[in-house]
């Protein structure tokens, strides 16, 4: 017998076994999740088994976060169109699969070409994981179903560095992708008995396709310019065909979107100042952010002799912090209304980068391990005060798409900042005529090399927190 509520239908099978499907969904998404922060952990061994510059392992992280990044939203319409629970299954399989195909790399190129079929994967399960979960527990109950979730993904996201580190350490960096593969399957074979979810399909499948694509085109293209002019990589063929390809994406999306009656993006919300403030701000502090996570496994292997686990345990300690800053934050919201968290957060960010330069220059581990404590506190500030300025800045019928562009701009940060580390600290090495590989270098020059990078990429927090200070001060 169905007991939900009637406040959403939900079939008798769904409710008997919504927590197997929930289950089911969060082990998807956490795979797909941990995946990235592990293969970060990873990162200085994949360069020197393929012995290859930073400028080019680098995107081996890049191209996950691009292609997702890139499909996210049309990811998002497609399941309503196709089904969720179908694009959701399609979207494991190919996750499973890539995963082999990157263990299985015997070079770099193959490596970063499974990544980017990863990233197709991981944007079909992470864009519309919630759906599902939505679709299954009734309305008294979702509360609870996405708590659990949030949880989840935060002691995930604890584990994650770590968990990379042993399984480098003991195994080989290869199996970082191999123990998805088992879980995959598994995941496949319960995706098939459980994920039998009665869905209405949409009877208009009216979709801008001309903007999707072009705004797809435009992220891809800015980063493969952006990776083409990096020292020891300049292609001049690459960059002149696709900074053209650029310039006409770009004018093809602005043109469509303006004349297009249901655009994918409503350009009038870039006018919208207290919207694009704390957007533009989460992107600088996705660049500061990954940058740091970048170079540090480079700075603690190189210059301080860890292991990979070693380095996950420390990496650790951002998201520890997080967890209990956040709950702070949130109280501080509620009982004194202050406007100019998101400012104060970005400073903080921005003075701890400038003097973690100087920390690993110095090579003090102490004050180091304090600067990631006290930006993890900055961090957690910012993006408190940001997530209710954007949901505020717009009308409640754009909630949906001040979501997305939000999330949308934090991985464009996050992609730059690994993109941004490699090429400062690429311009660096070879400044000095340094061109062999990273962890080779020496331990003064490779701490160098990494607090200009861990520095330029902080103090580029500083023009957002004094924009967000101006506008809350001509707000108030």
């Amino acid at each position: 017998m169905n007991i939900s509520p009637p406040s959403h239908v939900i079939s008798d099978f769904a409710y008997q076994h919504r927590y197997i499907i929930l289950a089911i969904v969060l082990i998807d998404s956490i795979m797909a999740s941990l995946d990235s922060s592990m293969v970060n952990i990873v990162l200085p061994t994949i360069t020197t088994v393929f012995h290859s510059s930073l400028a080019e392992s680098q995107w081996v992280v890049t191209a996950y976060l691009i292609t997702m990044t890139s499909l996210f939203i049309i990811c998002g319409k497609l399941s309503e169109i196709f089904g969720v629970c179908r694009l959701f299954t399609l979207g494991s399989v190919i996750f499973t699969l890539s995963s082999l195909c990157c263990g299985l790399s015997t070079d770099l190129y193959q490596l970063i070409f499974f990544r980017i079929l990863q990233g197709l994967g991981s944007s079909m399960i992470a864009g519309i994981s919630s759906v599902i979960i939505f679709s299954v527990f009734p309305s008294h109950e979702i509360g609870r179903a996405l708590g659990l979730s949030g949880s989840l993904f935060s002691i995930c996201s604890l584990c994650g560095p770590a968990l990379g580190g042993a399984i480098n350490d003991s195994l080989g960096w290869k199996f970082i992708f191999f123990v998805n593969v088992p879980l995959g399957v598994m995941l496949f074979l319960a995706n098939l008995k459980y994920l039998k979810i009665p869905e209405q399909i949409s009877q208009d499948p009216y979709f801008d396709w001309v903007g999707a694509m072009s705004l797809s085109s435009l992220i891809v293209l800015f980063f493969v310019i952006f990776g083409a002019v990096q020292p020891g990589t300049h292609d001049t063929v690459l960059i002149f065909f696709s900074s053209g390809a650029f310039l006409v994406s770009g004018a093809v999306f602005l043109v469509h979107e303006q004349r297009c009656e249901r655009p994918l993006f409503d350009l009038a919300i870039i006018r919208n100042r207290r919207y694009m403030v704390p957007v533009t701000g989460s992107m600088l502090l996705g660049i500061s952010n990954f940058s740091l996570i970048t170079l540090i496994p480079f700075y603690f292997e190189g210059v301080m002799g860890m292991g990979s686990l070693e380095t996950g345990m420390i990496l650790m300690i951002s998201p520890v912090v997080q967890v209990f800053a956040s709950s702070a934050t949130g109280w501080i919201i509620d009982r004194y209304h202050w406007n100019y968290l998101a400012c104060l957060g970005l400073l903080i960010v921005s003075l701890a980068s400038l003097l973690t330069g100087y920390a690993l220059v110095t090579i003090n581990m102490g004050f180091i391990l304090f600067l990631m404590v006290v930006r993890s506190i900055g961090a957690s500030l910012f993006q408190g005060q940001k997530s209710i300025d954007v949901m505020n800045a717009l009308p409640k019928e754009q909630m949906a798409l001040a979501s997305s562009v939000s999330t949308t701009a934090g991985c464009l940060g996050s992609t730059c900042g690994v993109t941004i580390a490699a090429m400062l600290m690429t311009v660096v090495l070879h400044g000095v005529g340094y061109f062999g590989p990273v962890l080779q270098a020496d331990a003064g020059l490779l701490s160098w090399a990494a607090a200009v990078a861990v520095m330029v990429t902080g103090a580029l927090c500083i023009p957002g927190a004094y924009v967000s200070y101006a506008l809350n001060r001509k707000v108030a």
